[in-house]
């Protein structure tokens, strides 16, 4: 059971660290010219929502380097769905730990209520 805690705790700690960098992550990936200003956005104001949403519209605005787009969408398509995976296995994780709980704490009310 402990183990199985642990690994819900690292996966949401994975998946909320995965989502707090996207926008750095696509900004860097597209060869935004603004990469860093949008870094520093996104590190210092990042945990409130309007910073968040600012830093991530600006990651996906037109103020590219010249590049391969095509490519940029695959790789940024590619870690939208590993955020998906990610963000999904920790809802299941939690889903089997919680249920898994229940039934543990069934099995001891019963066994406490055959002692009385």
């Amino acid at each position: 059971m402990l183990a199985l805690g642990t690994l819900y705790l690292t996966n949401t700690i994975v998946t909320l660290v995965a989502i707090f960098i996207a926008p750095t992550v696509i900004a860097c990936v597209r060869k935004h010219k603004n990469a860093i200003p949008i870094a520093l956005v996104n590190i210092f104001f990042g945990l409130t929502f309007i910073g968040y949403s600012f830093a991530l519209i600006w990651s996906f605005t037109s103020n590219c380097k010249p590049g391969n787009k095509v490519q940029d969408w695959k790789i940024i398509t590619a870690f939208i769905g590993a955020l998906a995976f990610l963000a999904i296995s920790s809802v299941l994780f939690f889903w089997y730990f919680v249920n898994q709980t229940e039934q543990k704490n069934i099995i001891e009310i019963k066994e406490y209520r055959s002692l009385k």
